[in-house]
C-alpha cells in the first residue's frame, strides 16, 4: 500500500524484514526485489507522492514541491555550487534527464585495485542488462533529437570529435524538454512508474511524507527506524512512526544519508561518514545561431561526446526552461531581455568533469538539512576551462554566430572559434563561474578496509551489523559518467544479498 499524509491518523509501530529509507534509484529497487523474494518490506520517503498529470511546465511550482530546498541547495566553499536533489516518491529519478551510462570497466578496476571491492564486471553486466531491459534504456530516437542536439552533433562531426545519442530510460518520450519538473507524459521510466508500483504489487508498504529521523541501534546492530510524518510542502511534523526491522537499508542519497547516520549516533570511529564528498561539476554555454533552433523541442539532454572521458571530461547537450536559460546569458533587465528576445535561436551545450576535489557533509544543528562544504581545486578548474574551450569550438563549428561564456572578468560575448583559447590562456577561479553539481557521491565510501571506508562490497556497514547503505554515497571515486544506472546496479546486486540474509537468518 502507498500511504500519504492524509491517510495517517496517529502514531504507528510496524514490523518488517527490511526497512528502506528513501525511494529513489536505489531504495525502490531494494524494496521491490526483496519483497518479490517473499519478505515484508516497509519504505519511508520524506517527500510526497506525485503522478504524471501533476507534472508539466510550471517550473516554479515544480521546484517548490519536488526538490529539497526548492532546488536551491548549495555546496559552499570558494564559490557556491547548486546541487539539486529530488524530494518525492521516486526521488531524483523523477526529475532528472533519464540519462543512463554504464559504469566504465576501467573505473570498476580502479575500485577493485585501490579499495578492494569484490564486485566483478560479470556481476555488474548482469545487473545492467536486467535494468536496461526493465527500464527500456535506449539511445534517443532521431525523431526526437531536436535541433539543439543536432547542432551539437554537427559541430562534433565538423571537428572530427566522437559523439553519440545519449542512452535514456524512457518509453514514449515526446521530447517536451521539461524533465527537471517531472514528465507530464509519464514516459520517463523513473522509479515512481516502475519499481515502486512493482514493489507495491509485491506487498511493499510505502509511507510518503515520512522523514526518517533516527536509525535505532542496539548492541552494535541496527534494529529499526524512527521517523515523523510531515505536512506536505513543510517541515511541520505530526504523527510518529517506528519500524522494527531485521535489516535496515539507508538509501536517502549522498547528502541525507550521512546526516541521518550521524544524528542517529552512528559510531563513525574512522571519521569517514560525511567525508569524501565527490561530484561532477558541470557548466554550460548558451550560443545564438542564425537559424531557428527552438531548443525546447527535443530531448533536453540527447547527445554527448565521451572523447575525453579518460581525461575527466564529458560534453553533453543541455536545455532547461527560459528562466534557467536566461541565467546563462549576460546582463540584467533590458540587456538580458535583448538576448532572450532571440530565444528561438539559442542553443545550449555543456560539460561535466570527473573532479578530484573532495568535500564534506555535516549535520546542521536543529535541522535535517545538511551543511555542504566543497571548494574546487586548481586541477579541476583547469579541466573545466578545457571543457569550455571544447564547447566553444563545437558551437562555432556548428555555425553559431556568438556564444556567452558567463565567466566574470572574461568577455561577455565570443564571436569566433579563435577566441575559444581565452578559456585556457587566463586562469579561471571557482568564484568567477556559475557551476552546478547534481551528481553528489562518496560520503559513505565503499571498501574492504574498515579503516578508510564505511561499507563493504555488499553495502553493509563495517561498524553496525544489519545496517546497509546503498546509494551514490558508497562510490569510492567519481566515475566520470552520470551515476544513475550505476546506483541502480549496486541496488540490484545488494537486493539479492539482502534477500539471502533474511532467508538464512
Amino acid at each position: 500500500m502507498l500511504y500519504q499524509f492524509a491517510d495517517i491518523r496517529g502514531d504507528l509501530t510496524l514490523e518488517a524484514d527490511l526497512c528502506v529509507v528513501g525511494s529513489g534509484a536505489a531504495g525502490a529497487i531494494l524494496a521491490k526485489e526483496v519483497a518479490e523474494a517473499g519478505h515484508r518490506v516497509v519504505m519511508l520517503e520524506e517527500g510526497g507522492y506525485y503522478h504524471p498529470p501533476y507534472f508539466g511546465h510550471d517550473v516554479q511550482g515544480g521546484l517548490e514541491h519536488l526538490y529539497f530546498e526548492r532546488g536551491m541547495r548549495m555546496m559552499m566553499g570558494k564559490s557556491t555550487i547548486f546541487t539539486m536533489q529530488g524530494r518525492l516518491v521516486g526521488g531524483t529519478t523523477v526529475v532528472n534527464s533519464a540519462i543512463c551510462f554504464r559504469l566504465p570497466e576501467w573505473v570498476l578496476s580502479r575500485w577493485v585495485s585501490e579499495f578492494g571491492l569484490t564486485l566483478t564486471a560479470e556481476e555488474l553486466e548482469g545487473a545492467f542488462s536486467r535494468l536496461e531491459k526493465n527500464l527500456n534504456v535506449k539511445p534517443v530516437d532521431e525523431e526526437y533529437l531536436g535541433n539543439n542536439n543536432r547542432l551539437f552533433r554537427k559541430g562534433c562531426e565538423v571537428l572530427g570529435i566522437e559523439s553519440r545519442p545519449i542512452y535514456r530510460n524512457e518509453q514514449g518520450c515526446r521530447a517536451c524538454g521539461v524533465c527537471l519538473v517531472g514528465c507530464p507524459e509519464g514516459a520517463k521510466r523513473s522509479m515512481d512508474v516502475t519499481y515502486i508500483p512493482w514493489g507495491l504489487d509485491a506487498g511493499v508498504d510505502v509511507y510518503a511524507n515520512c522523514r526518517a529521523e533516527r536509525i535505532i541501534f542496539k548492541r552494535g546492530k541496527a534494529v529499526g527506524v524512527r521517523g515523523r510524518f510531515l505536512e506536505p510542502g513543510t517541515d511541520l511534523t505530526r504523527s510518529r512512526i517506528e519500524v522494527r526491522s531485521r535489516l535496515t537499508a539507508v538509501s536517502a542519497g549522498t547528502m541525507a544519508t550521512p546526516v541521518l547516520l550521524l544524528k542517529s549516533g552512528y559510531p563513525n570511529r574512522n571519521g569517514m561518514v560525511g567525508k569524501n564528498l565527490l561530484n561532477h561539476p558541470g557548466t554550460g554555454i548558451v550560443g545564438r545561431f542564425p537559424e531557428v533552433v527552438n531548443a525546447w523541442e527535443g530531448a533536453n539532454q540527447g547527445y554527448e561526446s565521451s572523447q575525453w572521458i579518460r581525461e575527466g571530461i564529458v560534453l553533453e547537450t543541455v536545455w532547461a526552461p527560459p528562466p534557467f536559460a536566461s541565467a546563462r546569458t549576460p546582463g540584467f533587465g533590458a540587456k538580458n531581455l535583448e538576448i532572450m528576445k532571440h530565444l528561438r535561436h539559442l542553443a545550449s551545450f555543456g560539460a561535466m568533469v570527473r573532479a578530484t576535489t573532495t568535500g564534506r557533509v555535516l549535520p546542521r544543528p536543529g535541522s535535517f538539512s545538511p551543511v555542504i562544504l566543497y571548494s574546487l581545486n586548481k586541477h579541476d578548474m583547469t579541466l573545466i576551462a578545457r571543457a569550455m574551450k571544447y564547447i566553444a569550438e563545437v558551437f562555432f563549428a556548428a555555425g553559431a554566430r556568438e556564444i556567452y561564456p558567463m565567466v566574470y572578468d572574461f568577455p561577455e560575448v565570443l564571436t569566433d572559434a579563435r577566441q575559444a583559447s581565452v578559456f585556457i590562456e587566463k586562469e579561471i577561479k571557482p568564484q568567477q563561474m556559475m557551476l552546478i553539481g547534481n551528481h553528489p557521491m562518496g560520503t559513505c565510501r565503499m571498501g574492504e578496509d574498515p579503516g578508510n571506508s564505511v561499507v563493504d562490497s555488499h553495502c553493509e556497514s563495517h561498524e553496525i551489523e544489519n545496517l546497509f547503505i546503498c546509494d551514490a554515497s558508497v562510490f569510492p571515486t567519481a566515475p566520470g559518467v552520470n551515476p544513475q544506472l550505476s546506483i541502480m546496479a549496486f541496488a540490484d546486486l545488494t537486493s539479492r544479498y539482502l534477500a539471502r540474509r533474511i532467508r538464512t537468518g
